[in-house]
């Protein structure tokens, strides 16, 4: 069959819509891996709930509306597991639906079916854990190519209707290998998604885990991200994390060429915690047209703000000088 010529002049330029910029694109495909107990599901199911609510990001900003989700959770039961989780992490569970089989969640998940119940629900995100027990079906039989034709079909499922596709990962037990080969089963998986999230602890035996952004094909790679799992509210955000790199940093650099902006951010600052201690979200919300997450956490090093956590999550405080 012959082949036609496509012209890219011509072609109307668009633009990339975010559930969570740079981590969450709409219309593309999002993996997040992680070893078992590492807390990629308790993540999910917390972004989960702030689409289905509406709610604020852990940046600080805030969704415009409720976002419908399709959650195929394909480990655990629905009753005394799913849902109890959901509402843990205060998920509005009228908004979340399942694909299913005979009552329960299906495992075989082909492309009419997918585009049939994102078109009931009206979903916006579609999140699959994880992603191995469906490629596992698939490639059961040794068939050639399976994992690459069903990746570039959840990547036309997610084009054309414009769904954020989140996959829940495993990793392998290679330690030592490069990033994006940490994935168990095929590099197709990580290859046919737009942004890869690695979540981990910060360190052994810790509560706090780390957001990594490992793999972002539309934008800058985002700011590493520290999360706690509470075992009553699910998640609490502790916030930004300094990433360590060699050479001038971007903080650096704007401190260098942009004394008085940093200056401003330090000022702004001071006065809002000489008041009182208050929520991380709010104080990035307040400094977001003033500064990137970087300089803000630069200049609470600075400063010698420490992060407390209170019952409704981290605020920050600025301790009494002398």
């Amino acid at each position: 069959m012959g082949g036609k010529v496509g012209r890219y002049a011509g072609i109307k330029k668009s633009k990339v819509e975010w559930l969570w910029k740079p981590y969450v694109p709409f219309g593309k495909i999002t993996l997040i891996q992680g070893d078992p107990s590492e807390g990629k599901s308790t993540l999910a199911l917390k972004l989960a709930a702030i689409a289905s609510t509406g709610g604020s990001l852990p940046d600080g900003s805030k969704l415009a509306a409720h976002v419908n989700v399709i959650y195929q959770c394909l480990e655990d039961g629905i009753a005394d597991t799913i849902i109890p989780r959901l509402e843990r992490v205060g998920a509005n569970v009228k908004h979340v639906f399942f694909i299913q089989e005979d009552g329960k969640p299906a495992r075989m998940l082909d492309q009419e079916t997918i585009e049939q119940v994102i078109g009931e629900t009206k979903a916006g995100m579609l999140i699959i854990d994880p992603i191995q027990t469906v490629l596992g079906r698939l490639t059961h039989g040794g068939e050639c190519g399976a994992v690459r034709s069903y990746m570039d079909m959840l990547a036309t499922v997610a084009n054309q209707t414009g769904c954020a596709v989140i996959l829940i990962g495993h990793l392998n037990k290679n330690e030592s290998g490069k990033e994006l080969y940490r994935g168990l089963g095929s590099i197709d998986i990580v290859a046919a998604a737009r942004s890869v999230i690695r979540v981990e602890r910060i360190r052994e035996g810790s509560p706090v885990r780390i957001i990594r952004h490992v793999k972002s094909s539309l934008s800058e790679e985002g700011e590493d991200f520290a999360f706690e799992i509470d075992s009553e509210r699910g998640i609490n955000w502790v916030g930004a994390v300094d990433a360590i790199g060699e050479g001038e940093s971007i903080v650096e650099q704007t401190k260098r060429e942009k004394p008085k902006k940093y200056d401003k951010v330090l000022g702004k600052l001071r006065t809002m915690l000489e008041k009182g201690d208050l929520p991380y979200s709010v104080i990035v919300e307040k400094t977001k047209c003033l500064s990137g997450v970087r300089t803000l956490n630069e200049a609470k090093k600075e400063l010698g703000i420490q992060s407390v956590k209170k019952s409704d999550g981290w605020y920050w405080h600025l301790p009494k000088e002398g």
